[in-house]
């Protein structure tokens, strides 16, 4: 008998949206990647990286280095807090320019846990929590500290994966670059404040962002930054600041330097920010990617006068907190950020490290105090503390707490309030500190829309902005969009390229099914933007969701090479190539239709071909199916050969 094998075409079309989850901790997972990022100390033998795991619930966890050794293979850990230095040759970045490479940890565990990350070096040591990857996004919006050196630094393990780098202003610093899975950690260097510069991918990609040498707020040295961020599309409209600058022990302790400083980005045009300190209202107004700042005094402080910062915005906005001394930066979480339960602990950091004391501060509705539990456990041993919460003058529906521990306090901490909360913790010590927080802020609570892809030849899908996908799309598909809003509104559209869209027809309902064809976006990464005006606003409130959107090329441009006709029972091997295409992916399929799943597919990490050679074994035809060659092409019909 005698077989034939087949070459097909097709396209592909990645989209991520935005949607609404229950929250529960933001921060705990079981899959996480981390990158150490380029400290003052370099190279310094006294330069320390560590992983802090957190664990409620006996547990193995799984830390690999990006070039497949160890930091723990497979090893159980009862609950508890555990600090573990990692090797910083296989993980920590030092170089100043930008590239690739395999300078990563990656931690999995069998139960969900807490997991941050310490740079620790005299003067410079900062900390971050880690992310887990089912909070990654696909669009990010950094941010900076008046830097003399700013890094982004994104981890893409997923195959195909290719990013877009742009300025505040919208340029692109680095265009469509595929990401090579044997390093899958992309660094961007410039000698600037990036602030504003964004990050965007067709799949969920982890983005962190340090500077080597961050101004201070008020005084103190040239301090590292380090902070993975979250999804641009987490940021919020409503938030309360305060002074968590609680002491200073830089020369000698000295007055008056302890002020933290705010930073404010508008992700939009026309953005107007009210900002109320107690009594006394003043207004903001920002184009897309402006900045404003301000200093917190240190009156604005809970166990001061309880006078927080509050800033309202009709559209969301990203706040950058940074300490008052020995610089930390953080992304501040919006009150619709609240989280009901996280796991959080001190950064018990081990070796040089001269952080001394650390500080819980926690916000939470004003009436949920007997709901809110915060349970310690020391070595076993748990412990219910009772939390003292000062009245907040410029907005008494929420209250604020603060606790602090020693540095000898292992503690595991559990935060638990249906109610939500947003909860905050802070190191200090000699020109140094450290901020992260405890489960907010890496989801959208705000219920923009959803994305359906056509139902064949894959299932039906939704996405979110947390969940890459991947589905074959031509230029003549329809795109689904299942708009659900979730407060009364007076008008709502949609716009593409800027214009409105008038081959839609909405309604006042709250949920709206809505049809796009995909021939009206353009190829590459592109966009469905739906504009809202909720009852009783003066604003429009501007909402955008990314679709990804790669047009065909004809079979003709791809070819194989090797014995296409053999008998039963022998093999034969086969190589694809697509000389005209720019980062071509294969995937080999036993159908033409491509129906099947498939034999094997490079984004999937299966053992085997090894690049785009097919070792074939079959007694079947075997189909070749080119996906996401990323060239526009005047034919997108399949052709068969």
């Amino acid at each position: 008998m005698i077989h034939r094998l087949y070459l097909l075409a097709a396209i592909l079309l990645a989209l991520t949206s935005v949607t609404a989850h229950a929250q529960n901790s933001a921060t705990e997972g079981k899959d996480f990647y981390v990158s150490f990022l380029n400290n003052n100390g370099q190279n310094n033998a006294n330069l320390i990286c560590q992983v802090r795991y957190v664990v409620t619930t006996t547990c193995r966890i799984t830390a690999q280095y990006g070039d497949g050794t160890y930091l723990d293979n497979n090893v159980q850990y009862a609950p508890g807090v555990y600090t573990r230095s990692v090797d910083k040759t296989k993980c920590y970045i030092t170089t100043t320019t930008s590239g690739e490479s395999k300078l990563m940890l990656h931690i999995t565990a069998t139960q969900n846990i807490g997991v941050y990350a310490l740079n620790m070096y005299a003067n410079t040591t900062d900390a971050t929590a880690v992310l887990p990857v089912t909070t990654w996004g696909t669009h990010y919006t950094t941010l900076g500290n008046g830097a003399t050196g700013t890094f982004i630094t994104i981890i893409a393990p997923t195959a195909g994966t290719i990013i877009t780098i742009k300025d505040a202003a919208g340029g692109a610093v680095v265009t469509n670059h595929t990401i090579n899975t044997a390093t899958p950690v992309y660094n961007y260097y410039k000698s600037a404040d990036l602030t504003g510069y964004t990050v965007e991918s067709n799949y969920a990609v982890a983005v962190f962002s340090s500077c080597t040498c961050g101004s201070p707020a008020t005084h103190g040295g040239c301090d590292h930054n380090y902070e993975q961020i979250y999804p641009t599309n987490t940021a919020g409209k409503n938030f309360f600041l305060w002074n968590l600058s609680m002491k200073n022990t830089f020369n000698g302790g000295a007055t008056g330097i302890t002020r933290d400083k705010v930073v404010i980005l508008a992700l939009e045009d026309n953005t107007t920010i009210t900002k109320k300190l107690g009594t006394t209202t003043t207004t903001i107004n920002l184009a897309k990617h402006n900045t404003n700042s301000f200093f917190l005094d240190t009156t604005v402080h809970v166990n001061n006068s309880a006078v927080p910062v509050m800033l309202t915005s009709n559209n969301p906005i990203i706040v950058n907190h940074i300490l008052g001394y020995a610089p930390s930066i953080k992304w501040w979480s919006s009150v619709e950020q609240r989280v009901t339960q996280a796991v959080i602990t001190p950064f018990i950091a081990t070796g040089n490290s001269v952080i001394v004391v650390h500080q819980l501060d926690i916000m939470i509705q004003n009436g949920s105090q007997q709901n809110m539990i915060v349970r310690e456990t020391r070595n076993g041993v748990v412990t219910t503390p009772t939390l003292t919460f000062f009245t907040n003058t410029s907005n008494s529906n929420y209250v604020i707490a603060t606790r602090q521990y020693a540095n000898t306090d292992n503690v595991m901490i559990e935060l638990i309030n249906p109610s939500g909360f947003i909860a905050y913790m802070t190191g200090y010590g000699n020109a140094e500190s450290y901020i992260y927080s405890a489960g907010s802020g890496a989801f959208n609570l705000q219920n923009y829309y959803t994305i359906q892809t056509k139902t064949q030849p894959y299932s039906d899908t939704h996405f979110s902005a947390t969940s890459e996908a991947t589905h074959t799309f031509v230029p003549t598909d329809n795109i689904i969009v299942k708009r659900t809003l979730e407060r009364t509104f007076t008008s709502v559209s949609w716009r593409i390229h800027g214009a409105t869209y008038a081959g839609v027809t909405e309604n006042t309902n709250i949920n709206n099914t809505l049809t796009f064809p995909a021939s009206a976006l353009n190829c590459g990464k592109d966009s469905l933007t739906m504009v809202v005006r909720y009852a009783g606003a003066t604003a429009d409130s501007i909402y955008t969701g990314y679709v990804w959107i790669d047009n065909p090329v004809p079979a003709s441009a791809i070819s194989i090479s090797g014995t296409t006709t053999v008998c039963s029972g022998t093999t034969t091997a086969l190589t694809a190539s697509a000389p005209t295409v720019t980062n071509p992916i294969y995937r080999w399929y036993a159908s033409q239709t491509a129906t099947t799943p498939p034999l094997y597919r490079a984004d999937l990490h299966h053992p085997r071909p090894v690049g785009n050679d097919l070792l074939l074994r079959q007694r079947r035809r075997i189909g070749l199916l080119r996906e996401r060659c990323r060239r526009s092409q005047a034919s997108n019909r399949d052709r068969k050969r």
